[in-house]
C-alpha cells in the first residue's frame, strides 16, 4: 500500500467516524421536582453556577438574581431554599435595563453581557457591588486562522464589511448566549469568550478583554462551524465542556441542543444532538458547571414544577 493511498484511506476514515458521530442522540427525561428551579423573576436568559450559587440573568431588567444551590435534592425548596431566599441585586442608578443573556465570572470579577446592545456590566463576585459598564467594540472581528496562518488584509476588510452589513440588519438580539474560554483554546494572552450569534452567516463568534476589571472588551474572531444546520436565528446560547473539548449550543427552534467538538476557530463539527422534554418551553439558555451539571433555562415556566431553570447531571446528559 503506497504512501499517498494511506493518507487517503485515513482520511476517509476520519470523515466517516465524523459523520457517524455526528448521529449520535441523546433524549433528556422531564426533571423531577428538586432538580427545577422557580424563579421570582420569568425573563430569565441565562444561568450561571458559583459554588453554592446561582447567577440568573434577567430580560429587560435592571437586576440579575442570586439563589443559594444546596445540590440536588428531592424537593425544589431543599435544592434552591425558598423562595424568598433568591435575591435581586441592582445595576448603578436602577436604569440599566437591557437584554442580560448571560454571566462569566473571571478571577473576582463577574460579568453580564447585553446581547442586544453589546454591553458588559461587571460587579464585585463576592459582595455584588457594581463596578462598572461598558459598550463592546464589534467592528475589529477578524476571521479565523486557518493551518496556513492569519487571513490576509483583503480577506479581514470584506469579512468586516460583510459582519457590519449583517450586524446592522439583525432587529434587536445581535448575540443569544456567552460562555468563558476557561480552557484557554483561544489562546492565553487575553480573557476569551464563546458568544453565539443572531448575526446572520455569524453562527459562532469569540470576545476578548484586555484589563483585569473586564470593561475593555472587542469582538474578536468569526469562526467555522461544519455540518451547521443551525440558523442564526435560532441559536439561544453556547456552553462550554472542558473535559470533552466541546461546544454545546441551544437550538431553539428545534427544541435540542447540538454538540461541536472544538478543535480550533477554524475547525469545528457536529457530533450529536440532546433532545429536551416536550414538557419543557422554548429554551433561552446553557450552562455546564464545573462539575459538569447541565443547565437550561426556559423562556417561561412550565405547567408541572412552574419552573423555568433545569439541572442534569453528566451521567444523565453525557454518559
Amino acid at each position: 500500500m503506497n504512501l499517498s493511498f494511506k493518507v487517503f484511506l485515513s482520511g476517509l476514515l476520519l470523515i466517516s467516524a465524523n459523520l457517524a458521530s455526528a448521529s449520535a442522540t441523546v433524549a433528556l427525561p422531564f426533571p423531577k421536582n428538586g432538580s427545577a428551579l422557580d424563579t421570582i423573576d420569568k425573563e430569565v436568559r441565562g444561568v450561571l453556577r458559583l459554588d453554592n450559587q446561582l447567577i440568573l440573568s434577567i430580560h429587560n431588567k435592571s437586576h440579575f438574581v442570586v439563589t443559594p444551590f444546596f445540590g440536588v435534592k428531592k424537593f425544589q425548596d431543599q435544592s434552591f431554599g425558598k423562595y424568598t431566599d433568591s435575591k435581586r441585586h441592582p445595576f448603578s442608578g436602577g436604569s440599566n435595563r437591557g437584554s442580560w443573556q448571560g454571566a462569566v465570572s473571571v478571577q473576582n470579577r463577574l460579568a453580564l453581557f447585553d446581547g442586544e446592545s453589546l454591553r458588559v456590566a461587571v460587579f464585585d463576585r463576592k459582595k455584588f457591588e457594581f463596578i462598572g459598564m461598558k459598550s463592546i467594540a464589534w467592528d475589529l472581528i477578524r476571521p479565523a486562522a486557518d493551518r496556513s496562518g492569519e487571513a490576509t488584509k483583503t480577506e479581514v476588510t470584506k469579512l468586516r464589511r460583510r459582519f457590519k452589513k449583517s450586524y446592522l440588519s439583525t432587529a434587536a438580539l445581535k448575540v443569544s448566549g456567552i460562555s468563558a474560554d476557561k480552557g484557554h483554546w483561544l489562546g492565553k494572552r487575553t480573557k476569551n469568550f464563546f458568544l453565539s450569534s443572531r448575526v446572520k452567516g455569524f453562527p459562532l463568534i469569540t470576545m476578548k478583554c484586555f484589563d483585569s476589571d473586564m470593561l475593555s472588551c472587542q469582538v474578536d474572531r468569526a469562526c467555522f462551524l461544519r455540518n451547521d444546520s443551525m440558523k442564526s436565528s435560532q441559536i439561544s446560547g453556547v456552553a462550554v465542556d472542558l473535559k470533552k473539548r466541546e461546544l454545546v449550543f441551544v437550538d431553539a427552534l428545534k427544541h435540542k441542543l447540538v454538540r461541536y467538538r472544538f478543535n480550533s476557530c477554524f475547525d469545528s463539527y457536529k457530533i450529536g444532538e440532546i433532545t429536551l422534554p416536550k414538557k419543557i418551553n422554548e429554551i433561552t439558555g446553557v450552562h455546564i458547571d464545573s462539575q459538569r451539571n447541565l443547565w437550561i433555562v426556559a423562556i417561561k415556566p412550565d405547567s408541572y414544577h412552574n419552573a423555568s431553570v433545569y439541572t442534569w447531571n453528566d451521567k444523565t446528559w453525557s454518559p
